[in-house]
């Protein structure tokens, strides 16, 4: 399987797959599969379709993770899924012991705030914003999910420990360097063009499945831009 592959090429790394099914016993038989592919935790997207309401979405965790012998990370994207879990039920599932982390994808930055504030401490709260991560670590989050950090992981280092160490305007001074790149692999639905660019740079991923389609001639053509304005640059 496509994670037992990565686990094999993590060597000894831990992998977290994410699990993106939209109903309980999907995700769970998702989970299981993971766990018998090595994986270390899932990330695992709050429920959608049929939501429910904040009270069924902490029980859905709660039973996630008493059904599956993995740790579990909560996936916020509510321009994904419509739905959030708030600050308090993203605690009330710290406490249950449902969630060892969040990655937070989303724009809502007093919401953010109110998280890092009920339960940063508790659990491990990524950024999952490109352009908002170096702000999301002054606040308090602890790392991110990026997706060019797998492209340009060193620049991403940097920044996070400019910010972590109380120094925002130069951790965004130099994200300057690679907001381009992060500008023109989200033209089209992820993860279209990134897949595209990664190609571009040498790291041939394959394509994406319907009903996404490859990005078009116009993106391609900014995509070949912005991969060859990031080598004069010297981020690889």
């Amino acid at each position: 399987s496509i994670v037992a592959a990565c686990v094999e090429a993590a060597d000894g790394k831990p992998v977290i797959p994410g699990v993106l099914s939209t109903g309980f016993e999907d995700a769970l038989e998702a989970g299981r599969d993971f766990a018998k592919a090595g994986a270390a935790a899932v990330m695992t997207v709050t429920p959608y379709d049929a939501p429910g309401t904040q009270e069924g979405m902490r029980a859905y965790f709660r039973r996630y993770r008493d059904a599956l012998d993995l740790p579990v990370m909560l996936y916020q994207i509510p321009r994904r899924t419509t739905v959030s879990a708030m600050a308090d039920t993203v605690l009330a599932m710290a406490e249950d012991g449902s969630i060892i982390g969040m990655k937070y994808s989303s724009y809502d930055m007093p919401d953010f705030i109110r998280t890092v504030k009920y339960c940063g401490d508790k659990i491990a709260i990524l950024s999952g914003e490109e352009p908002l991560f170096a702000t999301h670590v002054a606040l308090g989050a602890r790392g991110g999910v990026l997706a060019s950090a797998t492209i340009y992981p060193k620049i991403w280092l940097e920044i996070l420990a400019l910010a972590q160490a109380g120094k925002l305007k130069e951790a965004l001074r130099l994200q300057d360097r690679i907001d381009p790149v992060i500008d023109t692999i989200y033209i089209e639905t992820n993860p279209g063009p990134l897949k595209e660019y990664m190609a571009l740079v040498g790291m041939p991923v394959g394509g994406v499945r319907l009903p996404l389609l490859g990005p078009s001639a116009e993106t391609l053509s900014k995509l070949k831009a912005a991969a060859a304005q990031a080598k004069s640059i010297g981020l690889a």
